[in-house]
C-alpha cells in the first residue's frame, strides 16, 4: 500500500490496490464507490483495540456474608458466552464466536460485565485465536487475585470459511492456569 505524506493509507490509494488487482473491473459503480473507504473503516473498527487503552477492571475485595458460613465467593465465577469478533493476522480475514472465562477468586473479584469488556477489547485486533485466549488471561490476572481461572474461545473463521478448505467447523481452544494445583471437579 502507497501512504500519504502522513504516512496514513488513504481510501484513494487502496481504491488503486483494487484496481492493481482488478477486483473491481468498473470502480465508478455506483454501489461500490465508497467501498475501498468503507472497507478501511471497518477495518480500523474490528482493530479499535489496537488504538485503544484497555478497559478499567472494577475489582471488590470478598467480604464475609454473615448469612453465610464460608467466603461469600468461595466458589468457580463463570462468564459463559461472551460474543467477540476478531481478525485473523494472516488474512486479515474476520474470525467471530464465543468465550468462556471461569475462575476461582483469592481475596478479589471483578465485576461480571467487565469480563466481556476485556474479552472484547482483547480480541479487537489482529491476533491469532490462541494469542487472544492467552491475552484475555494475561490482562485479567493484572486486576484479579484468583487461584484458578480457564478460558475457553469457540471459533469460526472466515479465512477457513471462504477460502483454502472451505469448511464450516469451528475451532476451540482452551486456555488454563492453576495457581494452586488441580481443580476440583466437584
Amino acid at each position: 500500500f502507497k501512504r500519504d505524506n502522513k504516512g496514513h493509507i488513504t481510501a484513494e490509494k487502496f481504491r488503486e490496490c483494487l484496481k492493481d488487482i482488478r477486483l473491481f473491473k468498473h470502480l465508478d459503480f455506483e454501489a461500490k464507490e465508497n467501498t475501498p473507504a468503507r472497507f478501511l473503516s471497518a477495518l480500523i473498527e474490528m482493530c479499535e483495540g489496537v488504538y485503544t487503552d484497555p478497559p478499567l477492571m472494577t475489582t471488590f475485595r470478598m467480604a464475609t456474608n454473615p448469612f453465610v458460613e464460608s467466603k461469600c465467593m468461595s466458589q468457580k465465577v463463570e462468564k459463559l458466552g461472551i460474543d467477540f469478533t476478531s481478525v485473523c493476522p494472516h488474512h486479515l480475514m474476520p474470525y467471530f464466536g464465543t468465550v468462556d472465562v471461569t475462575y476461582i477468586p483469592k481475596e478479589k473479584y471483578v465485576g461480571i460485565s467487565k469480563i466481556d469488556r476485556i474479552v472484547r477489547w482483547c480480541a479487537k485486533r489482529p491476533i491469532t485465536q490462541e494469542e487472544l485466549g492467552e491475552m484475555i488471561i494475561n490482562r485479567l490476572l493484572r486486576g484479579l487475585e484468583c487461584e484458578y481461572i480457564r478460558v475457553v474461545i469457540n471459533a469460526k473463521h472466515t479465512c477457513n470459511c471462504c477460502r483454502g478448505v472451505a469448511t464450516n467447523a469451528t475451532t476451540s481452544t482452551v486456555h488454563e492456569l492453576d495457581l494452586r494445583g488441580k481443580l476440583d471437579e466437584n
